[in-house]
């Protein structure tokens, strides 16, 4: 049974106090714990995960401007009596500590220090006052193996994303956010694979969203020439979780995000993180599970040689050969038995002409071609 509860419940004021001048007290984020001693003292933190925005004339990107910070309450939550005295954090703009800006943001505490949840800030609106900014989210530190809804709040799963503009009852607005789309994605490493976050496209109407990777054993100066599409996701859906890596490895792994509506939006930041191929729930063992995949080859273009990466799923006989534009085959890399696990080889065409050749990696249950340029 789980031994805590994260619960959030936001407190609308009284339509008298929703004049812009009387919207926001000195605080706009309140933390508490519930079920604690009476003079118990609790630190509640809250770190970034991605870049944040902080307000200007508009709300302007800047870059390093992740940061941490943390508050401490003592005894037992109680917002209704006290509001404007208990702890929270403040906007950077408004002033005072401990503070914070719009961005992705981890929350944990000291009580249940495994207990987390993510709370998304990144909206214009919530950061302009457009509604209410000021909301109140508390950790039950009671026993109790279930969760539980106070007046009109909703309680959080572990690991949940929550949107301020979700809290509020709004929509999220990301326009007024400087160059949101070249950074709005961040992912999360909490779990055993990579967990992808993103938002809307500012200007772009996506009818889906199309979720890049590549991985190389080496690190990739322009890994957007060597990402394979892996996912497809509605218009709606903001978050995936590559369950073919495993955060246990090595590799370096990028991904990227673009919108697609019959054409293609550019593409998010490019997000690196060390990982290698692995397959959740596969077998009941230990040991390394791995995919059929083919790499892009690195560098390309290249001159005179380059390297192909790939992983074999199983005890196989692979093939890997070189055509050139025609079809004509010019080079077999391999063509062996290979055990499970993660290859590359060398192809030296010192000899050959510049032009486009094919790769193509073929075993009993996979097949896949690749281009690459060699440049003289």
């Amino acid at each position: 049974m789980k031994r805590s509860v994260l619960i959030f419940v936001f407190l609308l004021f009284a339509s008298a106090l929703f004049a812009q001048e009387e919207l926001i007290t000195t605080k706009q984020f309140m933390l508490g714990c519930k079920n604690v001693g009476s003079t118990e003292e609790v630190t509640h933190y809250i770190s970034t995960n991605g870049e944040v925005w902080h307000l200007n004339s508009n709300f302007v990107f800047v870059t390093g401007g992740i940061y941490n910070s943390s508050l401490v309450t003592e005894g037992n939550a109680d917002f209704s009596c006290c509001t404007p005295d208990w702890p929270g954090f403040n906007f950077t703009w408004k002033g005072g500590d401990p503070d914070w800006s719009l961005g992705l943001y981890k929350v944990t505490n000291s009580k249940q220090t495994d207990d987390y949840f993510y709370l998304d800030s990144r909206d214009s609106d919530f950061g302009a006052y457009v509604y209410p900014a000021d909301f109140w989210i508390y950790f039950d530190n009671f026993e109790f193996g279930t969760y539980y809804h106070y007046a009109s709040g909703a309680p959080i799963s572990q690991g949940e994303i929550v949107g301020v503009w979700d809290i509020h009852g709004a929509s999220r607005n990301i326009s007024g956010l400087q160059n949101y789309w070249n950074n709005v994605l961040v992912i999360l490493t909490d779990q055993n694979n990579p967990r992808l976050v993103w938002g809307p496209h500012p200007t772009f109407q996506a009818t889906h969203f199309k979720v890049y990777r590549a991985v190389s054993f080496t690190p990739l100066r322009k890994p957007e020439l060597s990402a394979s599409l892996i996912a497809t996701v509605s218009s709606s859906t903001y978050e995936y979780t590559d369950g073919d890596i495993s955060l246990n490895g090595n590799n370096y792994v990028y991904y990227f995000v673009k919108g697609y509506n019959g054409s293609y939006s550019a593409r998010t930041n490019i997000e690196e993180v060390r990982g290698i191929f692995y397959k959740e729930g596969i077998g009941e063992t230990n040991d390394q599970q791995y995919s059929f995949t083919l790499s892009q080859n690195y560098p390309n273009p290249f001159n005179p040689s380059t390297t192909i990466s790939y992983s074999v799923a199983r005890n196989s006989l692979v093939s890997l050969k070189v055509y050139d534009i025609l079809g004509i085959e010019i080079a077999r890399l391999v063509n062996e038995t290979k055990e499970p696990g993660n290859y590359s080889v060398s192809f030296d065409a010192s000899k050959l002409s510049s032009s486009i050749y094919f790769y193509t990696l073929q075993t009993n249950d996979f097949i896949k071609t690749n281009k690459m340029m060699l440049i003289r």
